[in-house]
Formats: structure tokens, C-alpha cells, sequence
């Protein structure tokens, strides 16, 4: 008994329980369940969202009061007994799970709680963990539905127990060992501050039974709304109502009648009559006869009809006449806005007549992310706008605004309604293997969602996109659940949590690593411009020179290093480490491989040639001797190249000449033959020579010359002019009007491979003089699989050009 009072003792020295109240309540002590754990005899349905806002009814309350005792007994050993309320034995401590006949004295109180709230009181001998039970007025998925008792036990468990459940896996759940549960006074209320909240972080099938998301994340949707791309079913009407389908650039239907097909396929016309007409066949099937039209998750419930068109809308729609007409070029995310709102707005209209009552959900999404300003928004639309430039880069001011901006707009277009307003953020986007952490921010922003939005669903990532990428997207997941649960929470405390439950001995260094990455993300210079296009994108340029030097990395690595020392004696702790260690690894190799390809772009001077070769793509005669040779390598950072591709170049008479020999590895040549200056052939295995001349003319669009030489022997030349410009970087645009009528090209066929040789008169192009240098690129472009080769590595991704990463080319005195 002595050794008991000193163990209660020190719990209340300790802060495990929660006040003084009362006289410590002994549940479990010395290996005996003094409690018992009561449920109704006819418990509650559980009130579970999952993903969307389907209600699994195959589980009651029993099950979070069989949660309660599995965790009891995975920190105590001791497995405490599940009774019904009817079974109760006199005088025993007792966890009432969900309201019973025992609950009385917190009945009223219970009563008043909101969606998915719980309260946990202690009186006397009882401690109830009640709910908020759904009333009549609720969807009827969730009527009589107990919402909020699941996450009561977990609050209960993480308050009394030091339980704490970090991410999906088996190393996320942290369960402290102790020999008794012994609480004071209990006064816990608490409720979501959104109403939905879905999605951010997923179970690994690979890594963690199922189901360990949800105390994770504790996710719920008492809404009813959801809304994702519905139009993929589309395709069984090709045949019967071709006219509903939209009309590409090239004047023909976009129908595929064989299945859904790809992206471009069985997109619609929104202004073609007998598309809303069809569209409202298909809800009066579901509504009289019970016809699933499209899938599970986006039929009908009894407050919503979902309509969304299918997704990048934005690249592939209509492009009728009627279309065309409502088209807007300002601003370019919204070209569409008019189109497509105009369509909701009618078949909002449809709805309101025949289902009165109903709402319908749809987005803002790509191509029509704004509200439209020729379209009345009907009181019966409500929206989810998808931030598809990425929450992670709402660390940049000019993204911030951006994205806040929207929501500014859409809150003000639905009456200032935040039950109508929802968003679809994507932690997923900007993609890299860096860390973006950002607590701090993403904190800013749930607080301005607060009051305007009721919340939404999160694009987080999964296993298979990447060790770095989902493991960084564990943590932001974390932080967005637990900030719409409550926006004010001290963030700085919550990490410190992390570290300290988590890594233990190590928690120092892993502090210091993870808040490096923090500060790093969230105090970048990022300027206030806007990546132009739909999905935010960070250069690895802007990550590993100004977000990640080469001397922050370093400095990580160390950290890491301090960190599995410190943990070297503690296995769980050092698993943990090496868990989030190996997503640093692979960041820092990322950012190693670009911290060796950064430096100057190569300097070369073009020997001037005995005499000019024959092009006859042969490449073998003496006129070459003396050429220069380079070796191209992978285009990106200079990596070994999978295919051997050497380069050489001389100079004779105003004359450029290139001679290539293409390695295929025994496999076919990919290519075909195609007209001259088909665009085409920049798709083919081709190699690509740019030349880049300085201009001195400031309104001039930046641009320069492209010869392109397929294995087949066409060719292609003329001119890439790269006219949207951001973070230094060039989206180009290919102009075939440049057409040097000396130019010259020939290939050859090798048991290998194949040969070309190019010949450039420089004199054709107007900024070029005898004495001028320029800047020169030679790619190599193999389709399948995909590899792009180059002489002077760009750090840029596929379809960027760094003018600036060419190199520098002087011509030899002729």
C-alpha cells in the first residue's frame, strides 16, 4: 500500500493527471484492472467519416471502448474488463464509454455539444467519455450517430497515459510503459473547429495495419459535401449523344466510346443543351429507380448533387463556337469560369425545381478556379476551390496572395456563407524530395480559412510517390489535421512534442534538423512573383542555392549524424530516427548531385577546320580532323549518360559544323521520317543544336536558334522564343520561321547506332558577325524511355531553357 501512495504520488507530480479536485481515482495499479470499462447495453453507431462522407454503421461505441482497453493494455499489462451498463458491479471505478443509463450527470451537458465534440468528466467513482450524437436535422447517414466518443478516448488516453499517435505507422504510435492509470479531477471539451476534414495523410498498407490513420488525423465530414471529377462515365453516351462531347482544336468530337480512356477523352460541351438535359436523365434514375450512374463516393445523398467536369479542363475542352463565345482572357486561370459556372448555374436551377431542398457541390479547379462575373451564383451551389498552386509554396508572399485571393473571391460570391465554401488543398504539390515544412504558415492560413470556409479534403502523398516525399508530407499532414481540429494551438509546443516523443535521447539534434528545414522553408527569398500555369513548381536552382545551400546541407547531415549517435542506445528511438533519416538522405543526395553540376557554363573555341567536310553523315573524312569533342551527358545535372553520344564541331567559312555519333544500345532506332520543320521531329531520337546570340534590343522576346536532326535525316529549324519568364527560367515556344536554305544534314546508320552531320551557315542568322561569340547547346532526345542528353548540364526541368547554362563558344581566327 506504501509503494501505492508513492506511485499516485508521484503522477501528481508529475502532471499526468489533470487537476486536484478530486481524490486520486485508482484504475489500474500493480498489475490489477480495479475499473471496469462500461457500454450500453444497446450502444450508439459509431460516427466515423470515412474518407468522404459515407457512415460506417458496421461499428458501435463498443468499438472505441475496445480501443480504450487495448491501449490501457499496451501501457499498463493490464487488461481491463468491457461490461454493459447493466452488468455494472457497486463500488468499482468506472470509464463509461458513450452515453448509457451511467451518463446521467453529464447528460446535459453532452447534449450541447457540437459536431463531432466530446467531453470527458469525473464524478465520484464514474468518468464518462460522452459524444455529440447526430439530431434529426443531420444527414441522414449520421442521424442517432455518436461522433465525437472515438475521439474522447483518444484525448483520454493521450491525457492520462502520455499515448500519442504521430503517423500511420507502428514507429508513429508512442505508448509510455507504466505500472498504474490513476487520475484526478477530469475536465476535457472539445470540438473540431471545421466541420471537414479529410485526406493529408493516408495508411500505408506496406508499413501498418489499416485504420491507423484516423487517431492520427481523427478526420470527419458532418458536412455531406464532397466533390471530385464525375464525368469519367460519360463515355456509354458516344454513340447515342455524340453531340454532348466536346470539340477539340481540330474541329473532331473528343469521344472515346471504348472506356474512359485518357485525360484529352469524353470531356463535354457545357454549352450544348442535351448535356444538362442528359446530366438530369441520369439524377432522376438514381432518385426514382435506384441506377448507380457513376461511383459510390459521388452519388447523391439527401442534401447533395454532385456535378464536376473532368479533370485538366483547363487543356482539353470544348472549343464550339457557343464555348468560344463565353470564353475570358483575364485572368488566364479562369478562362473558362463563365462556361462552366453557367452550366452549374443552370443545373442548379434544374435541381431546385425537381428536388427542392437539394444543393449542388461542385469545384473550382483548373481553367475556372474564380467566380464567374457574367453568372449569378445560385443560393443552392456551393463550391470546393482547389488550391492548385500549392499550400506548401503559401510560404511565398505572392502565392500567399494569390490563393488567399480566391478565397476572398468565392467567400464574397457565396454571400459570405462559409457552411458553402470549402477547399481542396494539395500538400502534394510543389513536388520535390526537399523538405517543405512549413507549421508556422500553414498555421496562418487554417486561421484565415477560419470564419470563411468549413474546412476540406488534402492531396497528401502517398508511399509510392517517394521515401523523402512521403515521409516530409507525414509531418505537414499532421500539422493541418491537428489545426483544423484547433487553429490556435501552439504550434512551437506541438513540435517540441514531437521531438521529445518521438526521438527521445536524440530529440537535441532532430530539433535542430527539423527546425533548420522549417526555418529554411518558410524564410526562403521567394519574392512576391507567381509561377505562371495551374501547379506551383519550385526549380531545384531557387531549392539547393537559396532554400538549401550547400552549407545548410552539410550542416544537416551532421545533425542527423549527432542524432543517431544519441540514439545508439535506444533501439525504438534510433528506428525512429533512422526512419525520418533515410527521407534526408535521399534529399541530401538530391541536393548533392545539383551542388556538383552548379558552376560555370563550359567555354570552348571551335578549331577552324584544313577544309569543309562533305555532310553525308559518314563523318569519317580527314576534313574533321581537328574538330573538337565533347561527350554529352545527362542534360539535367551531368549524370552518366545510358546511351554514349560524343559531339564534334569545327568552323570553315562562316560555317558550323556538327557531326554526332548515337549510341542506341542495340535497340531500334525511334524515329520516322518526317517533312521538313515538322515540330514533330523534336520527338523523335534527334539530336538539337541551339545557338543563342546576345541582343541589345530590350523589347526583343528572348529567344534563339534551334536545328534539329532526327535519325531518319529530316530536320527541323527555326526558332524557340521564350516569352514567360519567372525565377530566371524560360518557357519556350517553337517558330519554324528561321529557314536557312544553306543548311545541311545527313545521317548514316552503324551496327550501333546511327551518325548525323549538320551543317550551320551562321551568316543566315542577323545577329551573328565573324568576331561575335555565342552561346551554344548540343542535346541528344531519345523518347523511349525517356532521356534527354546535353553538352553543358541546365538544372532545369524538361521544358525550361536557362539561356544562361549554354556554353560559351568563341570561333577560331579563320
Amino acid at each position: 500500500m506504501k509503494a501505492q501512495k508513492a506511485v499516485v504520488m508521484c503522477l501528481l507530480l508529475a502532471g499526468v493527471v489533470c487537476g486536484q479536485e478530486e481524490k486520486p481515482l485508482v484504475l489500474v495499479a500493480q498489475s490489477i484492472p480495479y475499473a471496469r470499462i462500461v457500454v450500453a447495453d444497446m450502444p450508439d453507431h459509431m460516427g466515423i467519416s470515412e474518407q468522404v462522407w459515407r457512415l460506417d454503421r458496421t461499428r458501435t461505441v463498443r468499438h472505441a471502448a475496445e480501443i480504450l482497453q487495448d491501449y490501457i493494455q499496451r501501457s499498463t499489462g493490464v487488461r481491463v474488463p468491457i461490461v454493459n451498463a447493466s452488468a455494472v458491479s457497486a463500488g468499482r471505478p468506472l470509464i463509461l464509454v458513450g452515453r448509457s443509463s451511467l451518463t446521467d450527470f453529464v447528460e446535459k451537458e453532452r447534449s450541447k455539444l457540437a459536431p463531432e465534440g466530446y467531453l470527458v468528466r469525473r464524478e465520484g467513482r464514474r468518468i464518462a467519455i460522452v459524444g455529440e450524437v447526430a439530431g434529426a436535422d443531420a444527414l441522414s447517414e449520421y442521424r442517432g450517430a455518436d461522433r465525437g466518443t472515438l475521439f474522447g478516448v483518444y484525448a483520454f488516453l493521450e491525457q492520462t497515459l502520455g499515448i500519442r499517435w504521430y503517423f500511420p505507422h507502428e514507429l508513429g504510435i508512442v505508448v509510455p510503459k507504466r505500472p498504474n492509470l490513476i487520475v484526478s479531477a477530469l475536465k476535457l471539451t472539445e470540438a473540431p473547429a471545421f466541420p471537414m476534414r479529410t485526406g493529408a495523410v493516408y495508411d500505408d498498407p506496406d508499413e501498418g495495419e489499416a485504420g491507423l490513420s484516423l487517431p492520427v488525423v481523427r478526420h470527419g465530414n458532418t458536412t455531406g459535401f464532397h466533390a471530385n471529377h464525375t464525368c469519367y462515365h460519360w463515355y456509354k453516351f458516344a454513340e447515342s449523344h455524340p453531340q454532348v462531347f466536346a470539340i477539340g482544336q481540330d474541329g473532331k468530337p473528343m469521344i472515346n466510346a471504348d472506356g474512359p480512356g485518357g485525360n484529352k477523352w469524353n470531356h463535354l460541351c457545357y454549352s450544348e443543351p442535351d448535356t444538362l438535359a442528359l446530366e438530369m436523365e441520369q439524377i432522376r434514375s438514381f432518385h426514382e429507380q435506384g441506377v448507380q450512374y457513376t461511383e459510390l463516393s459521388l452519388l447523391p445523398n439527401d442534401r447533395y448533387i454532385r456535378c464536376v467536369p473532368k479533370d485538366i479542363e483547363n487543356i482539353y475542352h470544348c472549343n464550339c463556337e457557343r464555348c468560344k463565345a463565353q470564353w475570358r482572357e483575364d485572368p488566364p486561370d479562369s478562362k473558362l469560369s463563365e462556361v462552366i459556372f453557367g452550366y452549374m448555374a443552370r443545373l442548379a436551377g434544374e435541381i431546385d425545381e425537381e428536388y427542392p431542398g437539394k444543393r449542388l457541390a461542385t469545384l473550382g479547379y483548373c481553367g475556372f478556379l474564380r467566380p464567374p462575373r457574367s453568372v449569378e451564383v445560385p443560393d443552392n451551389l456551393d463550391v470546393m476551390l482547389c488550391t492548385v498552386m500549392g499550400n506548401m509554396k503559401l510560404v511565398s508572399p505572392g502565392h500567399w496572395q494569390e490563393t488567399t485571393g480566391v478565397i476572398e473571391e468565392w467567400y464574397t460570391a457565396l454571400g459570405e456563407d462559409a457552411s458553402r465554401l470549402f477547399v481542396f488543398e494539395y500538400l502534394v504539390y510543389p513536388s520535390s524530395d526537399a523538405p517543405m515544412l512549413y507549421p508556422h504558415k500553414l498555421q496562418e492560413w487554417v486561421r484565415f480559412m477560419r470564419g470563411k470556409t468549413s474546412g476540406g479534403f488534402s492531396n497528401g502523398s502517398r508511399p509510392r510517390a517517394g521515401t523523402a516525399r512521403h515521409r516530409f508530407a507525414l509531418v505537414n499532414g499532421w500539422f493541418w489535421h491537428k489545426l483544423l481540429w484547433n487553429p490556435d494551438a501552439d504550434v512551437d509546443a506541438l513540435l517540441a512534442g514531437w521531438y521529445r516523443d518521438l526521438f527521445g535521447p536524440a530529440r537535441e539534434p532532430m530539433a535542430e534538423l527539423f527546425n533548420s528545414a522549417i526555418s529554411a522553408w518558410e524564410g526562403a527569398p521567394w519574392g512576391n512573383s507567381v509561377n505562371p500555369g495551374a501547379v506551383s513548381h519550385v526549380h531545384d536552382r531557387f531549392m539547393y542555392e537559396h532554400v538549401y545551400s550547400a552549407e545548410l546541407v552539410s550542416k544537416m547531415e551532421a545533425l542527423l549524424k549527432q542524432a543517431r549517435d544519441a540514439a545508439a542506445g535506444d533501439e525504438e528511438a534510433l528506428r525512429r530516427v533512422n526512419y525520418f533519416g533515410e527521407a534526408f538522405e535521399e534529399f541530401f543526395g538530391k541536393a548533392h548531385e545539383f551542388q556538383a553540376a552548379v558552376g560555370p557554363a563550359p567555354s570552348l573555341t571551335i578549331p577552324l577546320l584544313r577544309e569543309s567536310p562533305v555532310i553525308d553523315g559518314e563523318g569519317g573524312e580527314a576534313a574533321w580532323e581537328g574538330a573538337s569533342a565533347v561527350d554529352l551527358r545527362e542534360r539535367r545535372l551531368g549524370g552518366d549518360p545510358v546511351l554514349a553520344t560524343r559531339i564534334r564541331l569545327g568552323y570553315r567559312d562562316q560555317v558550323l559544323y556538327v557531326a554526332a555519333t548515337c549510341a542506341t544500345g542495340g535497340d531500334p532506332v525511334q524515329a520516322e521520317s518526317r517533312a521538313h520543320d515538322d515540330e514533330a521531329i523534336l520527338g523523335d531520337d534527334c539530336i538539337i543544336v541551339d545557338l543563342a546570340f546576345a541582343s541589345e534590343k530590350v523589347l526583343l522576346l528572348p529567344m534563339f536558334y534551334r536545328i534539329a536532326v532526327n535519325a531518319m535525316g529530316a530536320f527541323a529549324d527555326g526558332t524557340q522564343i521564350v516569352p514567360l519568364v519567372y525565377e530566371g527560367l524560360h518557357h519556350t515556344r517553337w517558330s519554324p520561321y528561321w529557314t536557312p536554305v544553306d543548311l545541311q544534314a545527313a545521317v548514316s546508320s552503324t551496327e550501333d547506332g546511327w551518325q548525323a552531320e549538320v551543317a550551320i551557315p551562321l551568316s543566315t542568322i542577323p545577329e551573328y558577325t565573324p568576331s561575335s561569340s555565342f552561346r551554344l547547346q548540343v542535346r541528344r532526345q531519345v523518347p523511349k524511355p525517356r532521356l534527354q542528353l546535353a553538352w553543358s548540364p541546365e538544372l532545369v526541368e524538361s521544358y525550361e531553357v536557362d539561356l544562361q547554362r549554354f556554353g560559351r563558344i568563341a570561333l577560331a581566327a579563320e
